[in-house]
């Protein structure tokens, strides 16, 4: 009725008590309807604080699940609170850092006052982003001037190749693999691969993070432990460059590259591959259709021809001989016809293997984003 009973009688402030007006309720009841409005009556009685109490335990468990556990729970309780997903928190804790001179930010960053905008379509004042509307505040979204501002700033900074110290204690998500590096330290890169191709007349790009890292005993992390690491909060910048040879990572991106290109070469080449699958089937199955056609036409004109030929009567073998003629003149008929469809079918076919063949020839560009030392402690 109330769920899992552990629960509910580890949410009510005497377990006992509840117990014993259960006990009272199935004794005294003698039908299903007073047992159901009883037990109504109980839940209402109840229903705030189990309600409330239930809350707060499911916000303490979802708190300490891992974080990749907790970007894959689709729902999430309001009563909780909204989870933010990976892009969102990237984006406020972007905004953070571009706008901590222009703006003052409240709890975790969802609503801020811009005090200076920094671009001119981007009124000062209150904003808030994924939660309830405020009054005369405004919503701040990624496609607006000012996330658009954010986004494109942070992206003109330089990336020195510097040691970067991570904090578990002091970081709000870290991962159980990433417990597992405590203590450990070594390099890591981040690049950006981008595939340009043309479909069907049009530009398609697509852009990937091309990361990795190498411990400093050689084990190398692959691009999801190098988000995880640098999800995590850092506490100290070194202050002088650092040298890191970049030739170490090279064979391991070399591998992710290519399996990057199949997957978008798959993907994009896919749908005209099964547009073009389509129609070799319809055109087979019209053929099969028109071969058909073809030898019923041919059959009745030989029968009539046949006829006309044993006919005495000359008006029943001029008929005889018309009909025939009628019969091959719809096979006539029909050879062209097909041929008229079977030219239009071809030429949408290698239209897609044109299009298959433009998908898979893609031209791929690599942006170096920063490399870094980095050092995983306490």
């Amino acid at each position: 009725m109330f769920g899992a009973s552990d629960e509910v009688l580890g949410a009510i402030e005497d377990g006992l008590d509840f117990e014993k007006t259960i006990s009272d309720i199935l004794t005294r009841c003698r039908s299903a309807d007073e047992l159901d409005s009883a037990f109504k009556e109980l839940e209402a009685q109840y229903e705030g604080e189990i309600s409330r109490e239930m809350a707060n335990a499911k916000a303490k468990v979802f708190d300490n699940l891992d974080p990749h556990v907790q970007d894959r729970l689709k729902a999430y309780d309001t009563q909780s609170g909204e989870v933010l997903n990976k892009f969102e928190r990237l984006l406020l804790a972007v905004t953070r850092h571009e706008l901590d001179e222009h703006a003052t930010f409240e709890g975790e960053g969802r609503t801020f006052v811009l005090n200076q905008s920094p671009v001119k379509d981007a009124p000062t004042g209150r904003y808030f982003f994924k939660s309830q509307p405020l009054d005369n505040a405004h919503q701040y979204r990624y496609a607006g001037p000012l996330a658009q501002h954010v986004v494109e700033t942070s992206k003109t900074h330089d990336t020195p190749a510097r040691e970067l110290i991570f904090s578990l204690g002091q970081s709000e998500r870290v991962s159980s693999s990433i417990r597992a590096l405590e203590g450990t330290s070594g390099e890591l890169t981040v690049n950006l691969v981008t595939f340009r191709m043309r479909a069907h007349d049009e530009d398609v790009t697509e852009s990937y993070m091309l990361a990795g890292a190498l411990t400093d005993d050689g084990r190398w992390l692959d691009e999801e432990y190098v988000a995880d690491i640098l999800d995590l909060a850092c506490i100290e910048v070194g202050g002088q460059p650092v040298e890191i040879d970049e030739s170490r990572f090279t064979s391991h991106l070399d591998t992710r590259r290519a399996e990057l290109e199949k997957e978008v070469q798959g993907r994009n080449s896919r749908y005209y591959d099964q547009q073009e699958e389509l129609l070799y089937r319809n055109q087979q199955d019209r053929k099969a259709e028109h071969e058909g056609a073809i030898r019923d036409y041919r059959a009745k004109e030989k029968e009539a021809r046949k006829l006309a030929r044993q006919a005495d009567d000359p008006m029943e073998q001029l008929r005889l001989k018309k009909e025939a003629r009628k019969w091959e003149q719809r096979a006539e008929e029909a050879d062209e016809d097909f041929r008229v469809m079977r030219k239009k079918l071809r030429a949408e076919v290698d239209k897609y293997l044109e299009l298959i063949e433009q998908s898979l020839q893609a031209n791929q560009e690599t942006e170096h984003l920063f490399t870094i030392r980095w050092r995983i402690a306490t």
